[in-house]
């Protein structure tokens, strides 16, 4: 057998130009029609068929499940067509989130740019390149001339980004029970436990709708739940005295951050929709005008959010001594602030949960949408490992139908991922510390818990495995997200020897 670690070097140059390739697809899930023939898409489904046709090209058996989903075979030694043997899982995903705030980006997220030794994109590090990395690292230890016991095989997921439908098709299609693996989308040294999943909706319906006043015409902020929310927009209407306060409130909230940066909000004035002209000084006092502020935050994943700033949080700050007509508008606004705000844990609302393994729970309210009608907002929640999702539903509806006011928020359960947690001795988590120590000399390390969610959840005996070192910063779902170039080359060395390990 050759050096494999040899035949990587050589890959290096290939490896960024595929990357690179990989990430000008726009992959976001879309909803589509489940009897679509792309169905999450042209831009997922283009990133699909782009990686098959590259693995088919170098020679690896492909399998496309209906474009849910996919596969690619290292076969094992005693691997027949009909029958693959045991199988060691690698298991990542196309998708990607969308983008957020353009502006925020210093270069197209699409067009991958290296600058100081890092790789910037959208899906640089969640999770095509790391996908690749794998990929390379197996295509290294082939060409070595390796001879696996067990069949590897690397699975290309879809949606991994929303609602995990295309995994949950290529499971039940495909009937594979892997006897070890691990998802390359998490961080190392390696993952022994991950927090429970879930996503709610807490929603209330207004009663009144008031013609005058300061009006709350719309809010949005956020673009999935599972990031916190970089940006956030309201329209107000009023009368120029009404709206006064308005400015006010928007320069106090500015006063009162000044760390938050002075774009923190800003405030447009949008053209009259149905206003006359106003002939005399009286009838222009009482011509009513719309503003647009837009709330400008700090994007981070859903699992560490304290590392951002929500925008929600602070639209609901600055609009807290706001006199809305609607007092239904007022009361939503107070009950963000006294019960979420800028907590990430949780606690204000009830659920200040923490186990060993896991830690604390988290809380994200990544979506909004409210008018005078009604309001939304989507919360994603990480749950410890050794706690019940039906605990967790349960303290909050207690939470939010006493702090509501009147009770009449309703709580929606929109996904509930069981935790996965794993003995940290256990022989597989063993086998990957040891290539992680292998090639990093961090002879202390230890497995560790996350809050995300890795399709590790989703495909038996496997874990998350890096790709993100402990000293480096994690840029999911972020602006400027990067991957380093020696982070990448390492671990598709790493993942070349646990692989090894876990298919001889």
């Amino acid at each position: 057998m050759k050096d494999y670690l040899e035949i990587l070097d050589t890959y290096k140059e290939e490896m960024v130009e595929t990357l690179r390739e990989l990430c000008r697809f726009p992959s976001v899930a879309e909803e589509t029609d489940p009897s679509a023939e792309s169905p999450f898409g042209s831009a997922v489904q283009g990133a699909l068929d782009y990686m098959l046709g590259k693995a088919a090209r170098d020679g690896f058996a492909v399998k496309n499940v209906d474009n849910y989903g996919g596969h690619i075979d290292f076969p094992g030694k005693n691997a027949t067509a009909e029958d693959p043997g045991d199988i060691v899982a690698l298991v990542g995903h196309l998708d990607v989130v969308p983008v957020g705030d353009l502006s925020q980006w210093e270069s197209d997220p699409f067009e991958m740019e290296i600058r100081d030794g890092k790789m910037y994109g959208r899906g640089t590090v969640d999770d095509k390149g790391p996908l690749l990395a794998a990929y390379f690292a197996v295509r290294a230890l082939k060409e070595a001339g390796f001879v696996p016991e067990k069949t590897i095989r690397i699975m290309l997921g879809c949606d991994e980004e929303t609602n995990w439908d295309g995994m949950t098709y290529y499971m039940e299609h495909e009937k594979v029970t892997p006897v070890s693996g691990f998802s390359p989308d998490a961080m190392f040294p390696v993952l022994y436990a991950e927090k429970g999943c879930l996503a709610f909706a807490v929603e209330g319906t207004f009663k009144e709708s008031p013609s005058g006043g300061l009006r709350l015409v719309s809010v949005k902020g956020g673009s999935v739940v599972n990031a916190v929310p970089d940006k956030a927009e309201a329209v107000i209407e009023g009368t120029p005295a009404e709206l006064s306060a308005v400015h006010l409130a928007a320069a106090t909230f500015k006063a009162v951050h000044p760390d938050f940066g002075d774009d923190a909000v800003t405030i447009t004035e949008l053209p009259a929709e149905e206003a006359a002209p106003a002939e005399d000084s009286a009838a222009a006092a009482n011509t009513r005008k719309r503003l647009q502020l837009t709330f400008k935050g700090i994007p981070a994943h859903a699992a560490f959010p304290e590392t951002g700033r929500s925008a929600v949080a602070m639209l609901c700050e600055c609009f807290s001594g706001l006199p809305f007509a609607s007092k239904d508008v007022n009361r939503a606004v107070r009950f963000f602030n006294d019960h979420i705000g800028y907590d990430y844990n949780g606690q204000r609302i009830g659920l200040a949960m923490a186990d060993a393994p896991s830690g604390k729970l988290t809380f994200n309210a990544g979506l909004i949408e409210m008018d005078e009608a009604h309001v939304k907002w989507t919360i994603d929640v990480r749950h410890p490992v050794t706690t019940k999702a039906e605990d967790v539903l349960a303290k909050l509806q207690a939470a939010v139908a006493e702090g509501s006011g009147e009770g009449d928020y309703t709580v929606t359960l929109l996904r509930n991922e069981l935790p996965l947690y794993k003995p940290a001795d256990d022989p597989m988590i063993t086998a990957l510390l040891e290539s992680y120590k292998e090639f990093t000399g961090d002879t202390a390390a230890k497995p560790i818990a996350i809050g995300g969610a890795t399709y590790a959840r989703a495909v038996p005996n496997t874990v998350g495995f890096g790709p993100i070192m402990p000293d480096e910063p994690d840029m999911c779902h972020q602006a400027n997200e990067f991957f380093s170039l020696d982070g990448y080359y390492t671990s598709a060395k790493i993942y070349a020897a646990a692989v090894k390990k876990l298919a001889e």
